[in-house]
């Protein structure tokens, strides 16, 4: 037989035995509120909107920056070619003069066009790096130093324009 005694003592021992926040199955009502778990484990609602406004904080820097970087390089590779890059010619001045003009009507302001007078001194401003390509005209054909150290694109191009853009220039 069990008196009233020992069932307050099973029913605190249960509610205990179930961690915060757990009622005993049985019991009619409640001593006060209690939590779920759900609720204890969980942060309250204004911690969780300060979470989110620095979470956006942190995101619009790098939006923005992310914005400047995508421009920046829309702006500079949306027209790739030659910008005024340096190449020389083997003859005299009216040569280079003449083919400054046919490079400047293939590509307008991408090649300045200085001359030299040996293959040699056309050489020796490739490798000094006062050129990056020269033609060296010759009885029968041309022949075009490039330097290869320069950038891919524009050594491609430049092939591409002197093979194909720029006629053979006449001295005058």
């Amino acid at each position: 037989m069990e008196g009233p005694r020992s069932h307050e003592h099973d029913d605190s021992r249960s509610r205990g035995a179930g961690g915060p926040g757990w009622q005993h199955p049985h019991a009619a009502t409640a001593t006060g509120p209690t939590a779920t778990a759900s609720e204890v484990s969980s942060p309250d609602w204004s911690a969780r909107l300060r979470s989110r406004f620095a979470g956006l904080i942190g995101a619009v820097p790098a939006t923005i920056l992310s914005l400047i970087f995508i421009s920046s390089f829309i702006g500079a590779l949306h027209d790739p070619h030659p910008r005024s890059a340096p190449v020389g010619i083997v003859g005299p001045r009216a040569a280079a003069s003449s083919l400054g003009h046919s490079l400047d009507h293939a590509v307008p302001g991408g090649y300045t066009v200085t001359s030299y007078p040996t293959t040699a001194a056309a050489r020796n401003g490739i490798n000094t790096r006062a050129i990056d390509a020269a033609l060296v005209p010759g009885p029968h054909s041309q022949h075009l130093l490039v330097a290869q150290a320069v950038s891919s694109g524009l050594t491609n191009a430049t092939i591409k324009v002197f093979t194909t853009g720029a006629p053979a220039p006449t001295s005058r």
